[in-house]
């Protein structure tokens, strides 16, 4: 198999941000510099076959694909923090032209890595027998000589995945995914690994099939198409996160409601009775408040995002609550809002909740396993 491979230096910008002419691709390699007053840079990207795109970007805040008419692709980075270091990993539409617009703050200093390479989908096609008994119907019509149009077509109308009884408690979930190539493969899979879909014969259906309790709930992503990387197991393992994005035809998301498809989980609802439901993470906080801080730690030396729950409550709460990965907890799951309403409704007694964000992965890594300095700091 034949892989082509190109780098990108990007050129500083100068102008003002509404003016700003993007960059061409030259030379591979790694390119530093400042942000001026407009706080952005803007590059053009080449139009290529299938390819994987990674990046290691530092002092940058927001990351953004724009098609040619600099309408929003895919959000690579959103409120990252300057001084932190960011990994990449996305797919540019092929041979499409679009560009990246980088963003951080007038007079940082900022350096990325860049590498995209045209490659092909991971061969994975693998073929079982369903155990589902509506595929298992599929899949005799098929052999009949019928198609998959309809199936899709209710499918359209009922939603994904699509949810079976088994017994009393338990229900088979079947995953779905229409007209992949090579793999599909779900991340977040009950089973807690990327298990790859299977192809149903020669059709567009890809389907993987899992008995779990009556009352689960769980959040996945779908990847089509992950690309063949050239690297490691670890690297081929990540590159999941290239095409993972929101089951199509479900309707239950968690994420942004503007968020592009790459930015929202899809979300497994079969008990509405959980505490933490959909309709939960909708509501807003109403009978406690919420307050954001920046914390410096000159131990750790970095700042940090703090944001503190406190309930509405005549006596001060007693217990504390300490979440790290504060602003996935926050502003993904919003598990402040489920909080709130269960304190209002008094199925949970008062409580305060500090949510910690852990900065980037790299300083995540060296402060969430044991650290005697991050201990000091929030465990005092």
């Amino acid at each position: 198999m034949k892989m082509a491979w190109s780098g990108l230096v990007i050129g500083l910008g100068t102008m003002s941000a509404q003016a700003m002419p993007c960059s061409t691709p030259s030379v591979q390699g790694e390119q530093q510099g400042k942000f001026d007053a407009s706080g952005e840079i803007c590059f053009v990207l080449p139009a290529l076959s299938e390819n994987y795109v990674s990046a290691t970007l530092s002092g940058i805040t927001d990351a953004r694909l724009l098609d040619g008419q600099n309408r929003r692709i895919r959000t690579l980075l959103e409120g990252g923090p300057a001084d932190g270091e960011h990994q990449l990993l996305f797919s540019l539409p092929v041979q499409q032209a679009t560009s990246l617009v980088l963003h951080g703050n007038e007079g940082a200093r900022w350096r990325f890595t860049w590498q995209m390479k045209e490659t092909t989908p991971l061969p994975k096609i693998q073929r079982v027998a369903p155990v589902s008994p509506t595929l298992q119907q599929l899949e005799k019509a098929l052999a009949a000589g019928a198609g998959t149009a309809h199936f899709w077509q209710d499918l359209q109308r009922n939603g994904t995945p699509l949810v079976e009884p088994v017994d009393d408690s338990h229900k088979r979930v079947t995953f779905l995914w229409r007209g992949a190539k090579q793999n599909v493969f779900i991340l977040g899979s009950p089973a807690g690994d990327h298990d790859p879909l299977f192809r149903l014969g020669d059709s567009d259906v890809w389907f993987r099939s899992y008995v779990v309790p009556a009352d689960t709930v769980m959040q996945y992503k779908l990847a089509p198409d992950v690309p063949l990387v050239n690297g490691s197991p670890r690297d081929q393992r990540r590159a999941i996160l290239v095409s993972a994005q929101r089951d199509p035809l479900n309707p239950l998301t968690l994420g942004e409601k503007y968020a592009d498809r790459w930015n929202q989980f899809s979300l497994l609802d079969l008990s509405p009775a959980r505490f933490c439901s959909a309709q939960a993470t909708a509501q807003p906080v109403r009978y406690g408040s919420l307050t954001r801080k920046t914390l410096f730690s000159e131990r750790l030396g970095n700042s940090r995002e703090i944001a503190i729950y406190r309930p509405h409550s005549a006596q001060p709460a007693r217990w504390t609550l300490m979440l790290f990965d504060g602003k996935t907890y926050l502003d993904d799951y919003h598990i402040d809002r489920v909080l709130d309403g269960l304190i209002a409704r008094h199925q949970l007694p008062p409580i305060n909740v500090v949510f910690i964000d852990t900065l980037d992965h790299a300083r995540r890594a060296k402060e969430l396993p044991p650290n005697p300095d991050f201990c000091r700091l929030y465990g005092a």
